[in-house]
């Protein structure tokens, strides 16, 4: 689980029992996040690149966030669920993260990163926000435990199909410009995934081939 800085010279990930690193691209070297540790993963960057969301927990995941030097380290959540980051708005003041229910049913919520106020905002089984914020992509789970995923504006309107049930499109990622999607593609099984590249405006696929397994960033 890896996320680049908002201008990509950097990448913060997790390892499985030491906390977040921060590896600098340029110079290859990696540098521990002081206050993270085991029980720590899935960094995600805000806009400005001065601070990250995180997950902290034990089968229970709460967010935190922290700067890149350890510094001002703190909760942002109290939900005692499990929490999960899908993006940072831009003005870097406010997150959306998702709470899973029952089988299949999501809620998410808009925080606000100082207060730590938060508000309900739809009950779609959001993954992602678009760069610009303007659309948000959503995946519905149908017959055969495969997934139905959908792009549609910020309330869910506007909605339309990306894909049809005979295709499985796993972990799909937008571009920095918001113009595609990248992502692991399969038609028969999640191991047999190749990448993918969507033109969102033309609908038009490229296959790769040579890109196997889950997708995680894309640089700037």
């Amino acid at each position: 689980d890896g996320s680049f800085s908002p201008d990509g010279s950097r990448l913060a990930y997790s390892t499985t029992n030491n906390g977040i690193w921060i590896l600098d691209l340029s110079t290859g070297q990696t540098t521990a996040v002081p206050g993270t540790g085991n029980g720590d993963f899935n960094p995600m960057w805000s806009p400005d690149g001065k601070q990250f969301v995180f997950n902290r927990g034990m089968g229970i995941f709460d967010l935190f966030l922290v700067q890149p030097d350890g510094e001002n380290l703190r909760q942002i959540t109290h939900g005692g669920v499990q929490e999960w980051p899908v993006g940072w708005l831009p003005d870097g003041q406010h997150l959306l993260y998702t709470v899973p229910g029952r089988e299949n049913e999501y809620t998410v919520y808009k925080v606000d990163v100082q207060s730590g106020e938060s508000e309900m905002t739809s009950s779609l089984n959001t993954e992602s926000l678009s760069p610009d914020s303007s659309h948000i992509l959503t995946s519905e789970k149908t017959f055969g435990d495969r997934w139905l995923v959908y792009i549609s504006d910020m309330d869910g309107a506007n909605r339309w199909l990306l894909n049809d049930s005979n295709l499985w499109v796993m972990t799909p990622v937008w571009s920095p410009d918001g113009q595609w999607l990248i992502a692991a593609v399969a038609d028969t099984e999640p191991a047999s995934a190749i990448g993918a590249l969507i033109d969102l405006r033309t609908c038009q696929v490229f296959p790769l081939p040579h890109l196997r397994g889950n997708i995680l960033a894309w640089t700037p």
